[in-house]
């Protein structure tokens, strides 16, 4: 960092570039938070001058922060018919598209400084889509008899992680997390009361009922997936127990995220924060470009370690699992 800073400046650090807080406070407007994510784009393609320009052999990895954080922030602008689009948002409604040229141009740079000979890869680890309509899962566990609470606490005031709010002992699943449902484990959670050999059952009772909502206000499907893990010993063991795969428009809400509940189960997302990819994998898919030849057929996010090893030459540890992405690779 500070050899980077001295070459080319000082920097965003931070882990998202582009204050989304800002704008979701409306301290910003779109034109304030578009100037503020060239300022720091400005930034990145310095850094990627400095790194490319005196290199000729090895392994850089580099970052672009901007596509993302505004789709995240400006969907509701070009998609007229999110719940939080308004009209004055009309004028930044090609910001995204002109955002992807700029990514263009940024590649072009980066294989321009590389030269002939080099091999390039983008990747990106997901896709976009509308966060039109927030679910609060934990709410839908109250409804559905999952969570109990206190007797003298209720939706709109509870939180799972307040001290007196839950009746634990009458509790058998709860979400922490975007994505994320627990059984409330006998043995492992603290007051847990779901025994191990009655695991399977309430996980294919919960899996049935979350794949059987739909949404009040039109009747679509609010979860297209639910991906049951396996419990493991180790940090494993403490992995939620379905990870919750939502229809494409949908997300949990940030609310039922860190553990509150509130009175509706489903409303209207008209935050800035309006696209988003905390859903199911295949509605949301990443982008992988490469100058050289791909092989044919779907790739996984667990290929790329393996084929940068082999890449080199390395043999991948055994218990990282994917094939080689590229043709004439071992």
């Amino acid at each position: 960092a500070a050899e980077l800073s001295a070459a080319a400046g000082l920097y965003y650090t931070q882990g998202m570039p582009d204050d989304t807080k800002a704008l979701e406070a409306e301290v910003f407007d779109y034109g304030d938070f578009l100037v503020q994510d060239s300022l720091a784009l400005v930034e990145r393609r310095r850094h990627l001058r400095h790194i490319l320009a005196d290199f000729d052999e090895g392994f850089a990895f580099f970052y672009v922060h901007s596509l993302d954080q505004l789709c995240h922030m400006l969907w509701r602008a070009v998609d007229e018919e999110h719940p939080g689009h308004r009209p004055e948002f009309v004028p930044y409604a090609g910001a995204i598209e002109a955002q992807y040229a700029a990514m263009d141009k940024l590649l072009a740079e980066a294989l321009a400084l590389l030269g002939e000979g080099g091999d390039i890869l983008v990747m990106s680890d997901h896709g976009f889509a509308p966060y039109a309509r927030s679910f609060n899962l934990n709410t839908w566990l109250r409804e559905e008899g999952y969570l109990a609470l206190a007797e003298d606490r209720f939706e709109g005031e509870a939180h799972i992680l307040t001290p007196g709010h839950v009746d634990w002992k009458k509790t058998r699943a709860y979400a922490l997390g975007l994505n994320s449902l627990y059984l409330n484990q006998w043995g492992r959670e603290g007051d847990g009361i779901v025994e191990a050999m009655d695991r399977e059952a309430l996980l294919d009772e919960l899996e049935a009922k979350l794949l059987a909502v739909r949404d009040p206000d039109g009747g679509q499907s609010v979860i297209k997936e639910v991906y049951r893990t396996k419990p493991k010993e180790g940090f494993a063991s403490s992995a939620p127990d379905l990870i919750i795969g939502y229809a494409r428009g949908y997300r949990s809400s940030g609310a039922s995220a860190v553990g509150q509940l509130t009175q509706k189960t489903i409303e209207d997302n008209s935050s800035a924060w309006s696209g988003d990819h905390c859903m199911a994998a295949d509605e949301v898919p990443g982008v992988l470009l490469s100058n050289r030849p791909l092989q044919e057929g779907a790739k996984h996010l667990r290929d790329l370690p393996v084929s940068i090893l082999r890449y080199y030459g390395l043999p991948p540890p055994p218990e990282m699992k994917g094939n080689s992405i590229w043709n004439g690779s071992s």
